[in-house]
């Protein structure tokens, strides 16, 4: 799992103002390339978000810079990776709960909610690529 070097300022801004079926693709090459994504965790576990349903969702981001950008509405919440691994366990946890993921939301609040299963699909897609 890396990291990898940081995002630029340029990059970030760019990447931001794309729609949601581009920064999804975004989300899938960077995770799958870099083998983590990134979400928020407080004291007791792994943050959520709500969909227009009420469901809790999971945020995921690329890259820590992005998680970064959601800390203020969450107090007392860290920036954490997840290995590429410990990451497909995630999401099949959350298939069997009937819970979804909110990937890759902006600072105004879009993101593509989708299912955990289509997610980690998505990704094993991305990764048998890249194998």
């Amino acid at each position: 799992m890396t990291d990898g070097p940081s995002i630029s300022p340029r990059e970030q801004a760019v990447v931001l103002e794309l729609d949601g079926a581009a920064r999804y693709r975004y989300f899938i090459k960077r995770v799958a390339d870099r083998e983590s994504a990134w979400s928020l965790r407080d004291r007791a576990g792994w943050v959520s978000v709500g969909a227009v349903d009420g469901a809790p969702l999971l945020p995921l981001w690329p890259a820590r810079e992005y998680a970064e950008l959601h800390r203020h509405g969450w107090e007392g919440t860290v920036a954490a990776a997840i290995a590429l691994g410990d990451l497909f366990v995630l999401l099949a946890d959350l298939e069997a709960n009937g819970l979804g993921v909110s990937v890759f939301p902006t600072p105004a609040l879009a993101a593509v909610h989708v299912s955990a299963q289509r997610l980690a699909d998505d990704l094993r897609s991305e990764c048998e690529e890249w194998y």
